[in-house]
Formats: C-alpha cells, sequence, structure tokens
C-alpha cells in the first residue's frame, strides 16, 4: 500500500480535552461522538493539526517516544481516524466501515425535545419510585414467582394456546398477538427508558412509534436518550441498563399471574396466555449481546468501557474477511474478541433471518397452500428490496442505489454514540 498522504488534516471545531495525566478525550461536536486515548495519540493529533508532513510526524514520534511508527501502524492510525469522520480527505483511504444504527434516524411520529423530556420527568415524578435499588429485591421475587409458575402450568399453557390455535383464524391471531407485545411490553420499556434517563440526569432526543423492515415489516415505540448513558455515574449507568432486563421480567410475571389466576369460565385467560410466549421471546431479546438496543450488549459495552464496540467489531470482521487493511491498531489479544464479536453477529442474525424467513414460509404453505407461500415470497422480496439491491443489480435488474436503512424490531432505545477506545498506534 503507498505511503498515506501528507494532505490529512482534522476537521475544524474538533475539540480535545484532558482527562487524566496521561490520558486525553476528543469531542466531535457535530456528530455528538467522542473518543478516548493516551498521550501518544494526543500527540500524533497534535501533528495533524499543525498541518506536519506524515514522515514528519514519523521522524517526531520516534524521538519523542523513542520507537518507530511503522507503515501499517500509520495506515491504521488514519484510517482509524477517517473510520470517524474525523479528517478532512483530499485522498481517501479505502476503510472497512461498520454497519449504520438500525433504530430509524428522523421517526416521522414522536414527541421530540423539550416536550419528550416533560413527559419523561412527569414520568419519573409519579413513578420514579419503580427506580429505587429496593425494588430490584421486588423484581427478583417477581421473577421466582413467574418462573415457578410457569414450569407447575406449562401443560396447561400448551393446551390452551392450541386452544386458540383452534379457535381463532392464524393471521389474525399472529398480529393481535403483535399488538398485544407492543402495547403491554414495548411501550412500558420504551417509557421506564426515558423515565430512568431523566431520573439519572439525562437528557431525552424523543419518545417514537417507529417503523421499517427486516424480514418482515416491524413497528415499536422507541426512546431515544442519545450517549446520555455516557455521562451518567457508573452506578446510574449500572441501573439504567438493569432496566432493559428487569422490565420485561416483572411484567411478564405479572402476566403470567394473571394468565394462572384467571377464570376458565370466561376469555380473560386466553387473552393472557397469548402474552407468555412473548415474555419469553422479549427477555430472551434482552439478553442478546450482539444487539446494540438490548440490555445486554449494553452491559457487555459498559463492561469492557467500549460504547463503539460492535461498530469497530464488524468494521474489523469485514476488514478481514475482505483482507483489506484493519481500521484500527491493535493487539492480537483485541482482534481475536472482536473477529469473534463480529462473527458472532453476524452468524446470530443470519440464523434469525433464516428462521424467520424459512419458518415463516413452511407455516404459510401448512395453512395456506402454494398460493399463500406465493403472496408470502412477493411480500417479503418488497419489504427487503434495498436490502437486496446488490443482488439486483449484479443481475442486471436495478441500478438504482441501495438505502441501507433498516428497523428493528421491538427497539427500545437509540444507542448511545461513545465514547469509543482511541486505540491506534500506541500498542
Amino acid at each position: 500500500m503507498s505511503e498515506p498522504s501528507p494532505a490529512y488534516r482534522l476537521n475544524p471545531g474538533l475539540r480535545i480535552l484532558r482527562t487524566g495525566p496521561q490520558d486525553f478525550r476528543l469531542i466531535d461536536p457535530y456528530r455528538g461522538t467522542h473518543f478516548e486515548f493516551h498521550a501518544e495519540e494526543r500527540f500524533l493529533l497534535a501533528m495533524l493539526e499543525r498541518g506536519e508532513p506524515w514522515e514528519v510526524a514519523r521522524a517526531a514520534y520516534r524521538n519523542k517516544f523513542g520507537r518507530e511508527l511503522d507503515r501499517r501502524e500509520g495506515e491504521e492510525f488514519l484510517a482509524q481516524l477517517q473510520l470517524n469522520h474525523l479528517l478532512i480527505d483530499e485522498q481517501p483511504l479505502v476503510v472497512a466501515s461498520a454497519e449504520p444504527v438500525a433504530l430509524l434516524k428522523s421517526p416521522r411520529l414522536a414527541i421530540k425535545g423539550e416536550a419528550a423530556n416533560i413527559l419523561c420527568d412527569l414520568l419519573a415524578l409519579f413513578f420514579g419510585w419503580l427506580l429505587h435499588p429496593l425494588m430490584l429485591v421486588v423484581v427478583v421475587l417477581l421473577a421466582l414467582m413467574g418462573g415457578t409458575l410457569l414450569v407447575l402450568h406449562w401443560h396447561q399453557g400448551v393446551a390452551d394456546l392450541a386452544v386458540l390455535w383452534h379457535r381463532f383464524p392464524t393471521l389474525p391471531l399472529f398480529f393481535g398477538n403483535y399488538l398485544q407485545t407492543v402495547v403491554l411490553l414495548n411501550l412500558p420499556l420504551a417509557l421506564m427508558y426515558g423515565m430512568a434517563c431523566r431520573q439519572f440526569r439525562g437528557r431525552v432526543r424523543n419518545v417514537a412509534f417507529t417503523w421499517g423492515n427486516w424480514v418482515l415489516p416491524t413497528f415499536s415505540f422507541a426512546t431515544d436518550t442519545g450517549d446520555s448513558l455516557v455521562f451518567m455515574e457508573p452506578r446510574d449507568r449500572r441501573a439504567f441498563v438493569l432496566v432493559g432486563l428487569a422490565t420485561p421480567i416483572a411484567l411478564g410475571s405479572l402476566y403470567i399471574s394473571l394468565w394462572v389466576g384467571s377464570s376458565r369460565s370466561s376469555d380473560a385467560y386466553q387473552f393472557w396466555v397469548l402474552m407468555v410466549p412473548s415474555v419469553l421471546l422479549v427477555t430472551l431479546y434482552q439478553c442478546n449481546i450482539f444487539s446494540p438496543f438490548a440490555a445486554a450488549g449494553w452491559g457487555l459495552c459498559l463492561a469492557v468501557e467500549d460504547w463503539n464496540l460492535r461498530n469497530r467489531a464488524i468494521a474489523e470482521t469485514n476488514a478481514w474477511l475482505a483482507r483489506r487493511t484493519s481500521p484500527e491498531a491493535l493487539t492480537a489479544r483485541e482482534r481475536f474478541w472482536l473477529r469473534a464479536y463480529g462473527l458472532g453477529d453476524y452468524l446470530l442474525r443470519f440464523g434469525i433471518d433464516a428462521l424467520m424467513l424459512f419458518g415463516g414460509g413452511t407455516f404459510v404453505i401448512a395453512c395456506y397452500g402454494a398460493h399463500g407461500f406465493a403472496i408470502f415470497l412477493l411480500l417479503v422480496l418488497f419489504w427487503n428490496r434495498a436490502r437486496l439491491a446488490p443482488l439486483w443489480r449484479l443481475l442486471g435488474l436495478s441500478r438504482s442505489a441501495p438505502n441501507p436503512n433498516r428497523g428493528n424490531a421491538l427497539a427500545p432505545v437509540g444507542a448511545p454514540a461513545g465514547p469509543a477506545k482511541f486505540d491506534p498506534a500506541t500498542r
């Protein structure tokens, strides 16, 4: 690869703050991102700020720190800066980029800005006691109660679901259950996130009703807290992350209790038994470490102190699979775990998409025959036309540019924007 061009400059308006004797933070006010780095990276950034040619910067680096900055480290340092849109590029590098965040950037039905914060403040005023640390004990007790009832009445639940299966048409039953899940689980979770954000001195960007395309069309409520989680106190961060797991567990236990306690002489038990699989799926989703919207995903970012973990892992994995220069300078251990995380993310998404596509197709064939499957396949192709655009162009069927925007089912809150670990040429 050729020597990096000396024409690279840092974007104007970036702020660099000292946070410790050898620690710094670079803030991009235009994108709301910030990155942690150390003295050696700060020296290289200073050379770029002054407009020094790259060879001069490398020589100064060698004189100051007593070691050579080799060509690969320099390429990956510049690639990481460009990946995060921090450079003015006159001769851009080829950088492996991660996927865009799946949440809709401009939701059309949303309470935004001050109105959203006032709404969440009112919720915190009346229901803030739900976030008290002692409520964790209540959640544990509810989880034990709900789990015990589910184990003891498992066969009854299967029988009740079978009765519903034969009593109601399949599609109305499915969409009714999806609507139940959105209203009784997704909406309370989104409001809890907004309330927790304000309770822990964060700021809410919007509370929105979003929709988009997955393998099948999806819609959900979402609370965008921006990067508030990053600036919270460590204790508040942990509490905020626990909200995502505690809320569906507590609500699910209540719904299971209502199902078990409902009289079989009324239809109430049929309404509540439909919530049982929804509770299990939503709780399982919150345990997904690969999702940027799940509690477990945030918990992993909190544990490794890297809020840009998923994007970094996908960028590193893409570069590895395509045999391109890595966008970061990493140790062998870091490179291994980022690639493992990226491959795990791809495999999980492929598995879920395949299950929904082939499982849904098999289900439609069983219920509606070949004609129903043909309609299902056409609708899937239509819903995913943006994702399939590269295939159509490869086959010569389309020349339109792809639209990578992709909605996310039951995504409760926007992923925080930083801080990302900034580990270029200092390993």
